[in-house]
């Protein structure tokens, strides 16, 4: 009776070896780490064009089923029940949000995954993960507030118009270029854009658009009359006096190039299109609102080159390069003071390539004013200036081949030609009564 009670004894603690043998086998061999689940995108804001991604992965035992639901309200239904054959490592699917049947407005999505492993004593590990997103499916509407806008190739216009939600992006595009639109007071937004001087009158149509945070855009073709400019044609001789005497200042910028041509070439091509993106970045510092009023100031002395002039440079009887020159020059006598055209807040002062030494005035709602080829500089950038107020001297810096001032007027960054803004009846006819408009709106 004895040896069947000490063999009883034995037997349990053998079994209770074996259990904990096998518990401690199970704790070390199983996927103690859960799937991973990624949901995209992280946008809060949808619309029925965005599609949703979802991610599995457990590089362990592999992706058992997964479970893929939205709830909306009070609704919660399942859009995708699915075993991955194989258990893979990785498992993702798209799904378009406008084959998911909702309603505009917020809704969740809600993933569950399991993975092959013996957690959960063989049942496998669990995860879930669930984003919540807002569907909008409708573009914000536009109201115009101004209907005549006659322009020309290369000129300037502003159109005043109400957007009933706040955009995410808004402005006018004629073409590729955009300009962005500024918000009032009044909850009315004014738009100043160009007809650029690179395309044909008619070529494009002015449009207002108004995207939302979902990605919805809304198209609104402004009514206007683009009148047809001719542009001049010009040819630049290049001399080796020339190229000798400015080609040192640019060697830095192109260490590789001892050439005084190829140098030239680089300078007139490359840099002067890194100058103009650089002015497009500058354009986006400006106010939301006018900061200039009347007529722009134009620089005293004589005009030797007008604005949107097709240059063809030749060296030696080989044309070797071209460009287009998108400002007026000026020039009277050296070393000439230059007034602020109008009032503004000075957005850059430095060296600017091929402008050389350069300022660019902020006159607001994207309207600035550049002014190049310095030799003095009496600003400072952040600075408030008024009309008339001196800026600088007039020189020869950048690529210059004299001493004069190079002045543009720009909306956004885009170059337009200043004569207009030097016309106080153009001014009075096209600019200030939309802006007339939205004040009296202010006031009501």
């Amino acid at each position: 009776m004895e040896r069947q009670t000490n063999k009883g004894k034995v037997l349990g603690i053998l079994v209770l070896i074996l259990l904990l043998c096998s518990a401690g086998l199970y704790f070390l061999v199983a996927d103690r780490q859960q799937p991973q689940i990624r949901l995209g995108p992280e946008a809060e804001h949808l619309n029925g064009e965005a599609t949703l991604e979802i991610r599995v992965s457990d590089s362990s035992s592999g992706v058992a089923r997964v479970t893929v639901s939205v709830v909306q309200g009070e609704e919660e239904r399942t859009l995708l029940e699915v075993e991955p054959d194989g258990s893979p490592n990785r498992w993702s699917e798209s799904i378009p949000v406008g084959e998911m049947d909702l309603e505009d407005g917020p809704f969740r999505l809600v993933v569950r995954a399991r993975d092959n492993s013996w957690g959960r004593f063989l049942q496998g590990r669990q995860a879930r993960a669930e984003r919540g997103h807002v569907l909008d499916t409708i573009p914000p509407r536009v109201k115009l507030e101004s209907f005549r806008h006659n322009m020309q190739r290369s000129g300037s216009a502003i159109v005043a118009f109400r957007v009933e939600e706040d955009p995410e992006r808004v402005g006018v595009s004629v073409g590729e270029t955009f300009f962005p639109a500024y918000k009032q007071k009044s909850g009315a937004f004014l738009g100043l854009f160009s007809y650029p001087y690179h395309l044909s009158a008619g070529q494009e149509q002015p449009m207002i658009l108004a995207g939302d945070r979902a990605g919805n855009v809304r198209e609104v073709s402004i009514p206007s009359n683009v009148r047809a400019k001719r542009l001049s044609d010009n040819r630049i001789r290049i001399s080796d006096s020339f190229l000798k005497r400015k080609m040192p200042a640019f060697r830095d910028a192109f260490p590789d190039i001892r050439d005084n041509v190829d140098l030239f070439v680089a300078v007139n091509e490359k840099m002067r299109r890194a100058n103009r993106k650089q002015i497009r970045r500058i354009g986006r510092d400006t106010a939301s609102r006018p900061l200039w009023s009347g007529r722009f100031l134009r620089q005293k002395g004589a005009k030797q080159s007008s604005f949107a002039v097709h240059r063809d440079y030749y060296y030696q009887s080989e044309k070797i390069s071209q460009s287009m020159h998108l400002g007026i020059d000026l020039a009277s006598m050296a070393r000439a003071k230059v007034p602020a055209a109008n009032s503004g807040r000075v957005v850059f002062v430095d060296w600017l390539g091929i402008y050389g030494q350069a300022v660019i005035i902020d006159h607001g709602l994207g309207l600035q004013s550049l002014y190049g080829h310095l030799s003095q500089t009496d600003v400072r950038k952040g600075q408030r200036v008024d009309k008339g107020e001196i800026l600088g001297r007039t020189g020869a810096t950048g690529l210059a081949g004299g001493d004069h001032l190079h002045f543009e007027m720009m909306i956004s960054g885009f170059p337009v030609t200043p004569v207009e803004w030097w016309d106080q009846s153009w001014i009075e006819n096209n600019i200030l009564p939309k802006l007339q408009k939205v004040r009296e709106a202010e006031t009501d």
